[in-house]
């Protein structure tokens, strides 16, 4: 089953360093709308991610500003006047204070002068990002910036086939398909709840599988894991990584098939935890028993082995360099030799058998050394001089 990408909105810039490690951690990729000349402000994390993992990935939204341009001229047309008693406090002076802005890469030609037109824009330069003498940003209210862009990632996911994806809670509650209607309903404070209820975006489901399932193994300290411990479990672990990520997408696949007719958000969470709960957390919780089943068992071997001295070395027992002590710990330095590659061959069937295995591996990965003091302080007598 093809891997999803994930589609981060409704901003450019990562606002939560920790979502954003975590969602390197389940997303193969994850794209962005970035228009052009847009002053990208990237953090180390998402610059290392960038680099190292080609993680983030820029989108252009002009073909997708135009595909929704028809949406928000039938909005304008129909409300302009009580849109703009509501909005037009922002175009009424040079820089009111609130004021939002959208990039002029990112609203078609003819949205922007319909909104120039009825009063609810202003060309800028208003940002600290803006270049010196150029008005390439359009200044208007917060919640008609924040619909508008809720809008346009919907149309860039649908022509992308990306998974919509946020770290602002309430971006995710307003994505339920922006028609001309849903527009106005949004803007216009109008009730909608005895209305047919819109389906929800389908990539939720895979966000919200993804999320839950690396949760379940994510350090609370994830802010203190460095970027690079990231980038090296995702190398480390392609496969394993691959082979929970086409559990994730199969798991909201089959999520979206059954739940087609249900509408209710808190019905759709339980599913979504009852799922991943069958698909991820009661296997790995089956893998570490495993593992540890296999630890015990082989402590329990190594200490009742009755090793065998190789012939060759038994005759050479006599002899000045070779001693009955010297052949029986040669005899029994290859007995654990060739139990360890046993040992390592059943786990590494077991891994490979479990599409928890990746979790496995981001839980050991990702320890803080606080984390690991803290175990060590109760066990006496271990880890004294850890610093």
């Amino acid at each position: 089953m093809l891997q999803r990408i994930g589609l981060y909105y409704p901003y450019v810039n990562f606002r939560d360093e920790q979502w954003l490690k975590t969602a390197a951690l389940y997303w193969p990729q994850l794209a962005r709308i970035v228009p052009d000349r847009f002053p990208v402000t990237d953090s180390d994390t998402a610059r290392a991610l960038t680099a190292e993992l080609d993680f983030v990935v820029p989108v252009d939204p002009s073909s997708s500003a135009l595909g929704v341009s028809s949406v928000f001229l039938d909005v304008i047309a129909a409300h302009a006047d009580d849109l703009r008693q509501r909005y037009g406090w922002a175009v009424a002076e040079p820089q009111p204070p609130g004021r939002a802005y959208l990039h002029w890469g990112e609203v078609a030609p003819d949205v922007r002068e319909a909104l120039f037109g009825a009063g609810l824009a202003v060309p800028s330069r208003g940002t600290r990002f803006s270049e010196p003498g150029v008005d390439d940003w359009v200044g208007m209210d917060p919640a008609l910036v924040w619909v508008y862009k809720c809008a346009l990632s919907e149309e860039v996911a649908r022509r992308g086939d990306f998974v919509p994806t946020t770290d602002q809670a309430a971006a995710h509650a307003a994505s339920h398909g922006w028609d001309a209607e849903h527009v106005a309903d949004a803007l216009l404070d109008r009730p909608s709840e005895l209305k047919e209820p819109r389906e929800a975006p389908s990539g939720d489901l895979t966000d919200a599988m993804g999320m839950l399932a690396v949760r379940i193994v994510v350090p609370e300290e994830l802010d203190a894991v460095p970027v690079g411990k990231i980038i090296e479990l995702r190398r480390r672990h392609k496969d394993e990584f691959d082979t929970f990520n086409r559990e994730v997408t199969a798991a909201a696949a089959d999520l979206r098939e059954h739940l087609a007719d249900v509408t209710l958000p808190t019905s759709i969470d339980r599913y979504v935890s009852m799922e991943v709960g069958r698909r991820f957390e009661r296997p790995l919780e089956e893998l570490r028993r495993a593992m540890r089943g296999l630890g015990i068992d082989t402590a329990f071997s190594a200490a009742n082995l009755k090793f065998a001295v190789p012939a060759t070395l038994a005759g050479m027992a006599g002899g000045v360099y070779a001693g009955p002590l010297v052949s029986t710990a040669t005899g029994v330095t290859f007995a654990l030799a060739g139990l360890a590659r046993t040992v390592t061959g059943e786990r590494k069937a077991l891994r490979a058998s479990s599409p928890s295995a990746y979790l496995l591996s981001v839980e050991k990965g990702l320890e803080t050394r606080s984390l690991v003091r803290r175990v060590c302080r109760r066990i006496p007598g271990a880890g004294g001089d850890i610093t």
